[in-house]
């Protein structure tokens, strides 16, 4: 058995963790930068999605 660090070592690769916290941090950098980010930030749905599964009606 191979150990996931040792793994990583030998693929010369970073822990998912890490690469999807640089993603996010990247992102957040992105829309940052753009000009209307406020909104885009902040925006409320204006209505409700639909929650749960698609009901069966048996006819």
């Amino acid at each position: 058995m191979i150990s996931n660090q040792d793994l990583l070592e030998k693929t010369n690769q970073s822990p998912v963790d890490e690469v999807l916290e640089k993603r996010k941090w990247r992102w957040i950098g992105y829309r940052l930068r753009k000009p209307n980010y406020k909104t885009s930030l902040t925006v409320e749905p204006t209505r409700k999605a639909w929650q749960g599964q698609t009901k069966i009606h048996l006819e």
